[in-house]
């Protein structure tokens, strides 16, 4: 195969297979495009009062913050983004605000602040004797400023207490000035929104490309763009088109799957690139019985706003940024006391009153240098207990960090032992360039040829669809895996399946359907080309501190 046609299918392959996302990337596409559809800004997410999943981010235009001196922080129910700030606060590394102001019938409760090297958290609480009567929750805009006018974007977490109060965190993604400055927080307006849903006629396991018509004010339109079924896991990828020029993705618009009249919970939802500002694109995963699908019905739901309160909460206080680099450890890593099987580099352990971060730099990879081996999970094993941890990327996508919550806070960590422990290994394989199955006479017919990949169990199922050939792909082993993409040998031509965006780690199915649009006639031949696989079992303990 010539080089250029190895970087071309390394392009396109790259763009195909599974990866592990980029959470900080991700969160800022979907707010810029939230940005687009809302005027007024918002946070990342919306508040939920109550036990559902979380609504589609809306963007709120923030900034700077603050940490010192201590106080006891009330012992409420934080989420996980919120609880590692109230330890700290806890621990005295913040600084206590402990202020409220009422405007508008609702109180602003800003309990405190702190921040480390990477970013600035604000603890808070609202209340009101309504709120419970509400799905969801949002600010109508919020700042926080320096006194030198400077602003940074915040996100925004809550989880609900009884009688509707919320516990909330502001954070930052950026760290506050050094020295004593002088900080203001704004908040203006409260948005309360109710869900509201629509039945759609589309049926569960109808034909890919049906299409529905939305008695709706914000969507106008359903597709579905495919379905996977594979024993009982049932996979949905669908298409919201706009009532206008622009869909309003902070109302989170989506299809719900009833059976029965119930709503079934997804086990994996998707937000996938769209065609366009008009439409969302998503995936999602189910696990259904038989029974459950034969009664499943789709209909769409979406927050509505409820009522606009005006309202206004200013904070003012002063903070000291050198006293919060004081309160962080780090330690060098001798990286052949840290070498692994997926060749992470690890670089630095880093303690901050946020979390404990472990930074490594991804090996340099060509399309030369399959199989690529990575770890899906890591743990921190911190003097005895078990901390799960998850994985951030920073700049250019090869700087990388594990990030840990501690549930404790030592003022010396210099002798607290800390081991990671990394398990659940990944491998991204090339099959041999010399395996090449002879498609048959492609018809609308459907044919299967029974084959090994890698040692591997896969059988490859083929048919035309008017001038496309459809490839579909079956990995019949035990062990996790499936194939990522093939290719099409045409006499002296590769070709390569239609594009389409993939959720990371796949579509919840060991199957997966290829287009080839437009095949030529003659002798064709597949080749597996990329394809991945996981050993669960495989496990590695590092020592880090």
């Amino acid at each position: 195969m010539t080089e250029p046609i190895e970087l071309e299918l390394k392009r396109i392959a790259d763009r195909s297979r599974p990866a592990d996302p980029d959470m900080e990337a991700m969160w800022s596409a979907i707010s810029n495009r939230v940005a687009k559809s809302e005027g007024a800004g918002f946070r990342r997410r919306s508040f939920s009062l109550r036990p559902r999943k979380w609504a589609a981010p809306a963007l709120i235009a923030l900034c700077l913050a603050v940490a010192v001196p201590a106080f006891a922080a009330p012992a409420l129910n934080w989420d996980w983004f919120a609880q590692r700030a109230a330890k700290s606060l806890e621990s005295g590394d913040g600084v206590r605000i402990d202020r409220t102001i009422t405007s508008g019938g609702y109180s602003f409760h800003l309990l405190g602040a702190v921040s480390d090297d990477y970013r600035t958290d604000l603890l808070f609480q609202l209340s009101g004797s309504d709120l419970s009567s509400f799905d969801y929750v949002a600010f109508g805009s919020a700042e926080l400023t320096d006194g030198r006018g400077g602003l940074l974007r915040l996100s925004d977490h809550m989880t609900a207490e009884e009688g509707g109060t919320l516990n909330g965190l502001l954070e930052a993604n950026a760290p506050m000035e050094r020295g004593m400055r002088n900080y203001s927080l704004n908040v203006k307006d409260l948005i309360l929104y109710k869900e509201v849903s629509v039945p759609v006629d589309l049926r569960a396991m109808g034909p890919n490309g049906q299409t529905a018509k939305v008695d709706d004010e914000e969507v106008a339109e359903a597709t579905i763009e495919s379905i996977v079924r594979t024993g009982g896991v049932y996979t949905v990828r669908y298409r919201l088109a706009a009532a206008s020029a622009r869909i309003n993705a902070a109302l989170n618009p989506r299809l719900i799957l009833r059976s029965d009249g119930q709503p079934m919970n997804p086990t994996r939802s998707t937000l996938l690139p769209p065609p366009g500002d008009n439409s969302v694109l998503m995936e999602e995963t189910y696990e259904l019985s038989d029974a459950q699908l034969a009664s499943a019905e789709f209909a769409l739901s979406r927050l509505a706003e409820s009522r606009r309160i005006n309202a206004e909460w200013n904070f003012s206080f002063q903070a000291e940024g050198q006293k919060a680099e004081q309160a962080i450890y780090r330690r060098k890593l001798d990286s052949r006391s840290v070498a692994n099987a997926a060749g992470a580099d690890f670089k630095e352990l880093v303690v901050t009153p946020l979390e404990i971060r472990l930074t490594y730099e991804e090996p340099v990879r060509s399309f030369k240098d399959y199989p690529y081996l990575d770890y899906e999970q890591a743990t921190l094993l911190l003097n005895g207990k078990e901390i799960e941890g998850g994985m951030f990327m920073n700049g250019n996508g090869r700087d990388r960090y594990y990030r840990f919550l501690s549930p404790e806070w030592y003022r010396d960590w210099s002798d607290v032992p800390m081991q990671v422990r990394l398990r659940s290994l990944k491998v991204q394989a090339k099959a041999s360039p010399d395996q090449l199955l002879e498609l048959a006479g492609p018809t609308d017919a459907k044919r299967t040829i029974e084959t090994e990949v890698g040692g591997f169990p896969v059988a490859f199922t083929y048919y035309k669809d008017g001038a496309d050939l459809i490839v579909e792909s079956n990995w019949r082993s035990e062990t996790e895996g499936g194939i990522t993409q093939t290719y099409i040998a045409a006499g002296d031509k590769r070709l390569l399946a239609e594009y389409v965006p993939e959720a990371p780690g796949g579509n919840g199915t060991r199957r997966k359907v290829e287009r080839y649009r437009n095949v030529p006639q003659g002798e064709l031949k597949l080749n597996p080309f990329l394809y991945h696989w996981t050993d669960k079992e495989k496990t590695e303990t590092l020592t880090v501190n």
